[in-house]
């Protein structure tokens, strides 16, 4: 009341009638959606690597050269990048490796090492490379070039007679250590091959020409020449 006149309480300046500002401890909490950062439309980048090792590796030898045989890196293990090109480095067993050597291929996974020495036995790697660079390299296979076999004379004819005992070991007659078969003509009876050796004790008396065939480790075939043995009583 003001001078003997009523005056109604009125609102604090800044507040509306029936509508009081809230307190501090009244005001509605931002939401988490509000707060968090919005997700990114961009895609992550794949992390690349050099590839692993290519795998099934194994060596084979030939006349003077070696084929070497592998499988590509597995699909989980290349790195994520493609693969642009092998590389092999090889020397004598417990030598000093040669310098890496680019073979240029990726379709097939087959590397040919040539102008090397039959009879000597060679070490190989290889590693695969993408465009983050060389791949680890694989563990040491071995190979040894093998040439043809070739037949020397077999000192025939050979007289025996029915009891007597016999022993031919062919593989003294031909190269690079085949295997050695018999291919045409009668065995005489009681004699048989073995490793190579043809031996036992001869039972009937026959007359027989006789042919081995020499087979080495790549396949390469030779056939001898007659050998004759003279069986009497």
């Amino acid at each position: 009341m003001i001078n003997g006149e009523y005056t109604p309480d009125l609102p604090a300046p800044g507040e509306a009638e029936g509508n009081a500002s809230p307190s501090p401890t009244e005001m509605p909490a931002s939401s988490d959606s509000e707060e968090a950062s919005a997700p990114s439309d961009t895609p992550s980048t794949p992390t690349l690597a050099v590839p692993g090792p290519p795998r099934n590796l194994s060596a084979h030898g030939y006349d003077e050269w070696v084929q070497i045989s592998f499988a590509h890196p597995s699909s989980d293990d290349d790195g994520g990048a493609a693969l642009t090109d092998y590389k092999y480095r090889y020397s004598v067993t417990n030598g000093t490796y040669s310098d890496w050597i680019s073979w240029g291929r990726i379709t097939n996974p087959n590397i040919s090492v040539y102008n090397l020495t039959n009879g000597v036995q060679y070490q190989f790697q290889v590693r695969a490379v993408n465009s983050e660079g060389e791949g680890t390299e694989t563990d040491t296979v071995y190979a040894t070039p093998v040439g043809p076999s070739v037949w020397s004379n077999v000192p025939d004819p050979y007289y025996l007679t029915v009891g007597d005992s016999f022993s031919l070991d062919l593989s003294d007659y031909v190269t690079n250590f085949p295997t050695i078969t018999h291919t045409s003509g009668m065995l005489p009876a009681g004699l048989s091959l073995s490793n190579g050796v043809l031996s036992g004790t001869v039972t009937s008396v026959e007359t027989q020409s006789i042919r081995f065939t020499a087979t080495n480790s790549w396949g390469h075939t030779a056939e001898s020449e007659s050998i004759e043995i003279i069986i009497t009583q």
